[in-house]
């Protein structure tokens, strides 16, 4: 699949996703990108507002509908690897300081810098699966209301500096593309070293929010399959998958 085999560009609309989606781009072809300068009213996990400023990446990829929409959580997870990468190597960066926080975020040390969403869609028989991408380049904290100012970063506050975001959206696309190669020839535990060597707060506890519940959990690693195994007070280890988490 050729991510970027046509790109639609726009400039304020509501969600990316949701334009991917709708019945109007239903026909468009596996691979096709949705950019915008701006969304008001973007998405997270649970329905969660996606805060998107002028001045980031915020795209969504239409995908090959081949796999059960469970097993595009590999996916979720090399991408966080794929934009990792590309923004580690963005200039001379403090390599160790950009993380993956399972199950489908980017951080730079405790601060999000870019969110992964998956979703899919059922019409009758078809399915429909895209996963969007959100990343703050050149926005900066004060841009985003001061209730998650101190949660967030931008590549422009961590650099002091803007970036070409042309640049960096080609080159995101080309590593999400090599990453997308490799999950659909199954070789997702292949970069599982990678993803737990830069897995955010592992061997931390951490705290999880399960039906309702609080609970803190040491993280251990992901596992094949993309759940994340984490261990107790008591030491007992188990696994949670996305669905689990709130």
């Amino acid at each position: 699949m050729k991510i970027g085999c046509k790109i639609y560009r726009f400039g304020e609309v509501g969600s990316t996703n949701s334009i991917a989606l709708s019945e109007k781009f239903a026909p468009e072809p596996p691979g096709t990108v949705l950019l915008a300068e701006k969304q008001f009213s973007g998405t997270g996990r649970k329905g969660r507002k996606w805060v998107s400023p002028s001045g980031g990446l915020y795209y969504s990829v239409i995908l090959d509908p081949a796999f059960p929409l469970d097993r595009y959580c590999e996916f979720a997870l090399l991408a966080a690897l794929a934009i990792r990468e590309n923004l580690a190597l963005s200039e001379t960066a403090p390599d160790g300081r950009f993380t993956i926080k399972w199950p489908n975020d980017v951080y730079f040390e405790d601060k999000k810098i870019c969110g992964i969403l998956l979703q899919g869609k059922t019409c009758g028989a078809r399915s429909r699966i895209v996963i969007g991408v959100g990343v703050n380049v050149n926005s900066r904290a004060q841009d985003f209301p001061a209730e998650i100012r101190n949660k967030i970063t931008t590549l422009a506050d961590i650099f002091g500096r803007d970036f070409p975001l042309r640049e960096l959206f080609d080159s995101q696309l080309a590593a999400l593309e090599k990453f997308y190669s490799a999950f659909e020839s199954g070789r997702f535990a292949e970069y599982l070293p990678e993803i737990n060597g830069h897995l955010y707060r592992k061997d931390r506890p951490t705290m999880f929010n399960i039906d309702g519940k609080a609970r803190e959990y040491t993280i251990v690693s992901v596992n094949p399959g993309a759940t994340l195994k984490v261990r107790d007070s008591d030491s007992e280890t188990l696994d949670l998958n996305i669905g689990e988490i709130e």
